[in-house]
């Protein structure tokens, strides 16, 4: 939103009480636009989770490629040395400059 010279804060105001309205929105939204990455789950932890799941599916014999997806952005922000924040701050990972 803000690369496209929009203002996040009313982005998200925008979502809330529509059908793209969730408690994921409401509390990552509003940390995300206060710069907020205090971890409550790293994403360091978020690549573990995603990993596990992954592996217990192919185990089952079927995959999970939005799991899969998801372990593979956590990989790129750890990576980029912001691991140990938030898992919001995938959204950090793709604001840098």
């Amino acid at each position: 939103a803000k690369r496209a010279g929009a203002d996040p804060a009313k982005v998200r105001e925008a979502f809330t009480g529509g059908f793209a309205d969730s408690r994921i929105m409401e509390l990552h939204g509003k940390r995300i636009i206060d710069d907020d990455f205090t971890p409550g789950g790293t994403c360091v932890t978020q690549r573990k989770d995603m990993a596990e799941a992954c592996s217990l599916a192919e185990e089952l014999g079927f995959e999970l490629p939005a799991s899969a997806l998801n372990g593979s952005l956590y990989e790129e922000v750890i990576d980029a040395g912001l691991g140990g924040i938030d898992h919001a701050g995938l959204y950090k990972y793709y604001d840098r400059d």
